[in-house]
């Protein structure tokens, strides 16, 4: 679906906000031939990935957890991506201190 997205955003010369959102929505696309996680979820994992963040927030432990950390990172090592860490607002806090 994402391939579709971006061969009508070529076909009709639509301009991104953004020449990184190409390649956030390849990311996406990657994630998902790894993951059954919803897009909304993977954009979120892409998006921290491509700005480079260490960690990544979320209170929903049922998408953002330990287990979609370890798969997420390895589709960003296999793409020599920075690494992220993923856990609640709370976790993140005790990690930093």
């Amino acid at each position: 679906m994402h391939l579709k997205i971006l061969e009508v955003i070529e076909i009709y010369d639509i301009k991104l906000l953004s020449p990184r959102s190409k390649t956030l929505l390849l990311l996406v696309d990657e994630y998902l031939k790894e993951t059954p996680l919803k897009i909304g979820d993977l954009l979120h994992y892409a998006g921290a990935t491509l700005l480079n963040v260490e960690y990544l927030a979320s209170w929903n432990k049922g998408d953002f957890n330990p287990d979609y950390e370890k798969i997420i990172n390895q589709v960003n090592k296999k793409k020599n991506l920075k690494t992220i860490k993923v856990g609640t607002p709370s976790m993140i806090l005790e990690w930093l201190k």
